[in-house]
């Protein structure tokens, strides 16, 4: 029951295992129909924008068949001569009533000829034509169909507020939607047009006045296919079909943003804007005559229609695989994993209490076994380690009992020494009580040693004793000189017994050879106060690269009593470990001639971080 609930615990890992594998696979899911449904609403999307595109380009296409016919009768109306010289004829006749009977005929010829051209041309778009002097008084009137009509229809186009703009136009001027200008109980709308028509460049004679049914645009939008039609704008004035009467409205698209879509013809554009979940995308396109647009918002049936319950239960079948396969990865996980680890966690508590014995069965065939071996090899291993720490503790209190024994030996040749330099000074033997103060002072440096790091006046002292003693030795032919640039460089830091064996070094192996006289300086100098140089100088034999380089390895030979064991290699290593490779010792030397030692500090008068609080002297 325990194992159960650990089961289900929100800690154990295949509760995380199993919830995090659902989670993800949930995750994908979701992204996979997410993905399936924007690609497919985009390619429907894509479907509706060519589908209006096409629906869209068929209804200028059809406009401007119808359009093109009427634009070429009124051009016809301009350049005809005819017509000209009826204009000229009218405009003569304002002015000598003797020409009427000319003015009845050519009157009559050109009524004629026009309203055949009218006819014959098709064009059912067109419900009336008035051609006029510019005074209005005399005009040829034809009309598609009866429309009621005043008796002046030439005097009352003149009065229009927009008859003077569209004269003084280049072009056609196509701005607006008119109700019937000549009986208000017709309801008719219609796109007038008004031309001048010229006898020559700088004389105008008339003007053509046409009336364009709307009709023009409510049979191409009325056959539209979608329940919404497309808009007509005329410079900026836009216009939708409502129950087959035409309403001003707001431009379709003044919030809409352009957008060039490449699969497109080139003659339309694309505008959108809004949300993801929300767009508004609308098509235009110009007609043969420039100041009409027509635009069409994207219809999105196929997207409207697309059955989202196809998504949902794609969702509720990967939502049952993915819970299945869950459940299923849970059983193997316990079975594979959980309990292997708990086996494990039996043994883990049993050496916890003293049971080092092997457990084969922990030992699997998978990343468990081996983590099973490492716990039996581990347990082997305490024992072993158990059995060797015993023999150890034997080991170290027999060294113990060694070093007591060592340290007992200097602190009674000390004090025999000290008993032995009374006797001298009471017997008269200066020299030998001389010699027997320098030694025991030499060994009680030696026997209470304990600091890492010591003054340089300590050192000097301690090499004082030292060479006190071996001048006695070589008779008084070896001398040694002190050169400090300053008296405050003896505060300054240095590691204990790091001199001693220099000057050992130049006596033994530099003078000694010699004949037993020469000289060792000592000479210390700082360098901004950030870097203590030391250099001991011998005159002695010399060494070569070789002997240079031997030194500095410890690979010479070490003879075998204290300062010899603490060599030139011992005492550069203790500098580098201390202070980085960047200090250290090293070594001029020209064969027969001297030797120089040159030690490089930082200028230290205080203990460094690097060094314990416990081995810091009282000298800082």
């Amino acid at each position: 029951m325990k194992n159960r609930l650990n089961y289900f615990s929100k800690k154990s890992i295949n509760f995380q295992i199993t919830f995090v594998s659902l989670l993800v696979s949930t995750i994908i899911s979701i992204l996979i129909v997410g993905i399936c449904y924007t690609a497919f609403s985009r390619l429907l999307n894509e479907n509706d924008i060519r589908s209006s595109e096409y629906n869209l380009s068929l209804a200028v296409s059809t406009f401007n068949s119808d359009i093109e016919g009427i634009l070429d009768f009124a051009k016809w109306c301009q350049a005809d001569s005819d017509i000209q010289h009826y204009l000229q004829n009218a405009e003569t006749y304002q002015k000598d009533s003797s020409i009427k009977p000319l003015f009845n005929v050519s009157s009559v010829q050109t009524y004629e000829k026009v309203n055949k051209e009218f006819f014959s041309s098709s064009l059912p778009y067109l419900d009336r034509v008035i051609i006029s002097t510019n005074t209005g008084k005399y005009y040829i009137h034809i009309m598609a169909k009866t429309i009621p009509s005043n008796y002046s229809p030439a005097e009352t186009v003149l009065e229009q507020p927009f008859f003077q703009s569209y004269m003084d136009s280049r072009g056609y001027v196509w701005d607006r939607i008119e109700n019937d200008l000549f009986s208000s109980r017709w309801d008719r709308q219609f796109i007038p047009i008004i031309r001048p028509i010229y006898l020559s460049p700088n004389h105008q004679i008339g003007f053509l006045y046409m009336e364009v049914s709307t009709d023009i645009f409510k049979n191409t939008l009325s056959s539209y296919p979608y329940s919404v039609s497309p808009r007509v704008t005329f410079s900026g004035n836009s216009y939708y079909l409502d129950q087959e009467t035409f309403v001003s409205c707001a431009h379709p698209l003044e919030s809409l943003d352009l957008t060039p879509l490449s699969f497109l013809r080139p003659d339309i554009q694309f505008y959108t804007s809004g949300s993801v979940f929300h767009k508004n995308q609308a098509l235009s396109m110009k007609s043969v005559i420039p100041d009409i647009i027509f635009s069409q918002k994207v219809y999105r049936q196929s997207l409207l229609s697309q059955d989202f319950s196809l998504y949902f239960m794609i969702l509720l079948m990967v939502f049952i695989l993915v819970l299945t396969g869950g459940l299923l990865i849970s059983h193997t996980l316990n079975r594979l994993v959980s309990e292997p680890i708990q086996t494990i966690c039996c043994k883990i508590r049993g050496i916890s209490q003293g049971d080092f014995s092997r457990e084969p069965g922990i030992e699997y065939t998978n990343e468990l076994g081996d983590i099973g071996k490492c716990i039996n090899t581990m347990s082997e291993n305490v024992v072993s380690l158990m059995n060797k720490r015993l023999t150890d503790e034997k080991h170290k209190q027999e060294l113990e009992y060694q070093i007591l024994q060592s340290q007992i030996n200097p602190h009674f040749l000390y004090n025999t020494l000290n008993s032995i330099k009374w006797m001298a000074s009471i017997q008269g033997a200066g020299g030998v009580a001389d010699m027997i103060t320098s030694l025991s002072r030499l060994m009680k440096t030696v026997a209470k040693a304990r600091d890492a790091m010591v003054p340089l006046s300590n050192e000097l002292e301690l090499l004082n004793d030292y060479f006190f003693i071996q001048r006695h030795r070589y008779g008084g032919g070896v001398k040694l000189v002190y050169e400090l640039e300053d008296e405050a460089l003896k505060s300054c830091l240095i590691h204990r017994f790091s001199l001693q064996p220099i000057v050992e070094n130049a006596l033994f192996h530099g003078i000694e050879p010699k004949g037993g006289k020469g000289c060792i300086t000592i000479c210390a100098s700082s360098v901004n106060q950030e870097k203590l140089i030391i250099t001991i100088t011998d005159d002695g034999i010399g060494m070569t690269p070789d002997m240079i380089e031997k030194a500095l390895s410890g690979t010479e030979e070490i003879r075998h009593d204290f300062f010899r064991q603490v060599g030139i290699h011992n005492v550069n290593q203790r500098i580098q470990h201390s202070f980085g490779a960047g200090y250290g010792i090293s070594i001029k030397s020209a064969p027969g001639e001297y030797t120089s030692m040159i030690f490089t500090l930082p200028y230290l008068t205080e203990y460094p971080p690097a060094f314990p609080v416990k081995e810091r002297n009282s000298y800082v």
